[in-house]
């Protein structure tokens, strides 16, 4: 990713029961908020899209948060 852009980030949910949506609120958070920011966090169709940007150059790992589930994902900014 390049510093000052935008991009969406997609997470595939599924649920333990598959005739079922997911109805938990989801949290993404960064680990370092000067690299990268969160910008939104929506959930559509057994999707989370996390639309994030690029603040400056360097790492940062995006948490996301689904009740007590946890996923991670590192960004690396160009």
């Amino acid at each position: 990713m390049k510093k000052g852009k935008t991009k969406n980030i997609v997470f595939k949910i599924t649920t333990n029961d598959s005739t079922t949506t997911t109805t938990d609120t989801v949290k993404a958070a960064t680990s370092k908020k000067k690299v990268l920011k969160v910008v939104s966090t929506k959930v559509k169709n057994k999707k989370v899209i996390v639309k994030v940007k690029a603040v400056k150059k360097g790492t940062a790992k995006i948490t996301l948060t689904a009740d007590s589930y946890k996923a991670k994902t590192t960004v690396k900014i160009k």
